[in-house]
């Protein structure tokens, strides 16, 4: 279950393949956990994701109030209560014809807002970290925002795992 632009659905088959955060990593999240049904740091996440939609000219229909909203659905539909973890993405939207394909559209689809929860894993001990051949570029757009385009932590881990350790 997810919570899609307003609506609790089941998650599959939930979004368009041709949304564009789906084709072109054309999206920007926020990872929160949740304790005893409140999301830890609501506020800061969500001024971090509103900046990180201005940086990349995405909008965001939901205001703050909708956002709670939909969580609390969320949570309630997960009887998530203890630890959970909540994932709020926005994407540049697409589909059903909407905004064309390309870098640059010649219409601007409408964002798809997604909220996602799942339990939140035990916390470690301890973490053992290891040095990777793999850097993100210094000089990027996406250097400071956490964006869809994820290619180079998802590497960056998995060099990490094979040397024996949790995280790079």
């Amino acid at each position: 279950m997810i919570w899609l632009n307003g609506q609790l659905r089941d998650a599959d088959n939930a979004l368009s393949t041709q949304d564009r955060g789906l084709l072109l990593g054309e999206s920007v999240f926020e990872t929160l956990l949740v304790s005893k049904g409140v999301p830890q740091f609501w506020q800061a996440h969500l001024a971090r994701l509103a900046a990180a939609c201005d940086a990349f000219d995405l909008d965001n229909p939901y205001r703050d109030d909708a956002l709670r909203a939909g969580v609390v659905a969320l949570l309630a539909a997960h009887e998530a209560t203890e630890r959970a973890v909540l994932r709020l993405t926005i994407t540049g939207g697409g589909g059903a014809g909407k905004g064309g394909r390309g870098l640059v559209p010649h219409e601007k689809s409408q964002a798809n807002v997604i909220l996602q929860v799942s339990p939140a894993p035990p916390r470690p001990a301890a973490l053992r970290l290891a040095d990777c051949a793999v850097t993100r570029f210094a000089g990027g757009a996406s250097r400071a925002h956490k964006t869809g385009a994820y290619l180079d932590n998802i590497m960056a881990r998995k060099q990490a795992l094979a040397a024996g350790a949790d995280e790079a």
